[in-house]
């Protein structure tokens, strides 16, 4: 795939400036961030969980929106009119 792939160190640094954060893994390196730091690091705070390894109501304490797999989406007031 040449320079089409690109590696980051952490997950941190990927999420840095992305649209939405899609989590795919069971890694514990995903299963345990530090939400509020990673709603600063994301340019919209979006996280879409293929796992099901988070709460909606925890992301949405610390300002994400969430979407889950199976499960309702949180519904963040700031997210109302989207």
């Amino acid at each position: 795939m040449g320079d089409k792939i690109s590696f980051a160190e952490s997950s941190y640094q990927v999420a840095e400036g992305a649209d939405a954060l899609l989590i795919l893994t069971d890694w514990e390196e995903f299963s345990s961030l530090d939400l509020k730091h990673l709603q600063k690091l994301l340019r919209y705070p979006i996280v879409l969980d293929g796992r099901n390894l988070y709460t909606a109501e925890e992301m949405e304490q610390n300002g994400l929106l969430y979407v889950s797999v199976g499960r309702k989406p949180s519904a963040l007031k700031q997210f109302a009119k989207v």
